[in-house]
């Protein structure tokens, strides 16, 4: 399963409504975009935590339907948000996507110290 947030036509109804404004507006929706797929990572995160699989793949979906929603906006030209305003939120949104694919696949901590330890054993010799 690959939990990470990736991007449909149900954007519209998890975005706040445009008001209309210029330029300003532009760099608003951007950051309002970044802002939900965060908030829908870290709902997915919430549910991994809780173990409610069947949530995250529906956050998953959402977060599939605001990344478009962000690609749509970014091809319409609209002012970029902040540099450092976006690396925030991606930098947040890795981390929640790390911690939910440790939640979703705990075996691979495992093989991880497994091979850890080979790789140990194996310089000592």
């Amino acid at each position: 399963m690959d939990y990470v947030c990736t991007a449909g036509a149900a954007t519209r109804d998890l975005m706040p409504p445009d008001d209309g404004l210029s330029a300003t507006t532009g760099r608003e929706s951007m950051i309002e975009h970044y802002k939900a797929i965060a908030a829908s990572s870290r709902r997915m995160l919430d549910a991994a935590r809780r173990d409610d699989w069947d949530q995250v793949s529906r956050e998953e979906d959402r977060c599939r339907n605001l990344i478009s929603g962000l690609k749509q906006a970014g091809a319409a030209g609209e002012v970029p948000i902040g540099r450092r305003q976006r690396l925030v939120l991606l930098r947040a949104m890795l981390a929640d996507d790390a911690e939910i694919r440790d939640l979703s696949e705990p075996w691979l901590k495992q093989l991880e110290a497994l091979l850890s330890g080979r790789k140990s054993r194996t310089t000592l010799r």
